[in-house]
């Protein structure tokens, strides 16, 4: 079982008791990738299972209920996410790892808050130009960059765009 930070005490601590862990939401599926179990119960918002399964394709994961959902997440929506993208089908697409999985296939480039801004300079490096969305997240890195393009979406949530190279950068 692994559990997010910001879940209840008591999940918290039943995670930790079985041997699962706490952790932020990259973490969490990083753990269960490692684990021997086949089984994984994530508590969590849907996109944390998905990215689970994504690390753990083998395993069988398991949420209390795919109704909790993360800002981040729906302020992306697949069909408009792809309408951006196929307006701009030269770019590279990087996103936030704070989506869903359907995005998440759509993207070349998956990043977290941590990696994103290592990312950003090796984009610059190469003279790429860079898109995305203004977010708490991408401002700090991309307020400042020349010509910006942005995905329009409902909320807050990071699509951006730039290099070819298909990694998960997790």
């Amino acid at each position: 079982m692994v559990a997010h930070y910001y879940t209840d005490p008591e999940i918290q601590h039943l995670a930790e008791e079985t041997g699962g862990c706490v952790s932020d939401s990259l973490e969490m599926a990083r753990f269960g990738a490692k684990h021997p179990a086949s089984t994984l119960l994530v508590a969590g918002v849907r996109f944390m299972g998905e990215t689970a399964k994504i690390l753990s394709p083998e395993k069988k994961i398991l949420m209390p209920t795919l109704a909790a959902e993360c800002s981040l997440d729906l302020g992306c929506p697949i069909d408009e996410f792809s309408a951006f993208c196929d307006a701009h089908p030269d770019r590279t697409v990087v996103v936030y790892a704070n989506t869903s999985a359907a995005v998440k296939a759509r993207a070349d480039w998956v990043v977290t808050s941590s990696i994103a801004v290592e990312l950003i300079e090796h984009l610059d490096s190469l003279g790429k130009k860079l898109s995305g969305h203004r977010t708490n997240t991408w401002g700090i890195t991309c307020k400042n960059r020349p010509g910006p393009m942005y995905c329009a979406g409902k909320g807050r949530v990071s699509c951006m765009t730039s290099l070819k190279p298909r990694r998960w950068f997790v």
